[in-house]
């Protein structure tokens, strides 16, 4: 996993170009990560390129966000 995958960030506007930002929503609100764009989802980001990057033992692909955010990984039983 490349270090930068464990970026946490205030903003889905600080992550660089290359990544995206992904949101995983807890009890105590939005998280958001950056993590490199993979090459498979060109211009636009979806589960179906993307859902990699929840994680599958206890996150589901919900989507594309709202605003900046690329991907929500949303956790329904957390």
């Amino acid at each position: 996993m490349p270090p930068a995958s464990c970026w946490t960030v205030p903003a889905c506007d600080l992550c660089p170009d290359s990544f995206i930002c992904i949101n995983r929503p807890t009890i105590f609100g939005d998280s958001y990560r950056c993590e490199p764009r993979p090459a498979s989802c060109g211009d636009e980001v979806d589960c179906e390129c993307a859902g990699a990057a929840c994680d599958d033992r206890n996150e589901v692909c919900a989507g594309g966000g709202n605003g900046d955010v690329d991907l929500v990984c949303d956790c329904p039983n957390c």
